[in-house]
């Protein structure tokens, strides 16, 4: 059986294929921008270091570098990562699954996921976040973003956001 990760993300490095053929200059996002500031203030650090996960990599990378952070964006599509550099040449881009992230522990004050997290499996959620928990320092934070469907009177779907501190490996549970 495939793995039902690799189809997914698959899927979104097709579309960035695409995307590449006729790449759009990014539009910034003033919703996202606060959420990410939000986020950046939460850290408790003046330089916080993030590592951003999923959708929109070169966006979220640049806003928070602009807001005084500094991003290293993840994913497991090559044509993702093409997309991001060319789309922000500034940025660190590395490829990678979030099941097992190319990165160091502990080099992390927060992390971005964006709604990746509902492109998982259930029987991979806790391999994903155990690796994110293992990449933040004691202390970072890690936000997750979840798309409700449409519900009657909206007219765009809306998302939650949650965002979790982690704490000391040995305090961490794991259910």
């Amino acid at each position: 059986m495939e793995d039902p990760v690799a189809v997914s993300f698959s899927t979104f490095d097709r579309i960035a294929a695409a995307e590449l053929v006729n790449p759009q200059p990014l539009q910034d996002d003033a919703e996202q921008r606060h959420r990410i500031e939000q986020f950046l203030l939460r850290t408790g650090r003046p330089l916080p270091r993030v590592v951003v996960l999923g959708r929109k990599l070169a966006l979220v990378c640049r806003q928070i570098e602009q807001l005084g952070g500094a991003a290293v964006g993840v994913d497991g599509g090559t044509n993702v990562i093409a997309l991001a550099r060319h789309q922000y040449p500034g940025g660190e881009f590395v490829q990678g699954d979030l099941r097992r992230l190319p990165v160091e522990s502990n080099a992390f004050d927060g992390a971005w996921t964006s709604t990746v997290l509902a492109h998982i499996p259930r029987a991979s959620v806790v391999e994903a976040m155990t690796s994110v928990h293992s990449a933040l320092r004691p202390g970072g934070c890690c936000t997750c973003g979840c798309r409700w469907a449409r519900v009657k009177g909206l007219n765009r779907p809306r998302t939650a956001w949650c965002i979790a501190r982690a704490g000391t490996p040995s305090s961490s549970a794991r259910r």
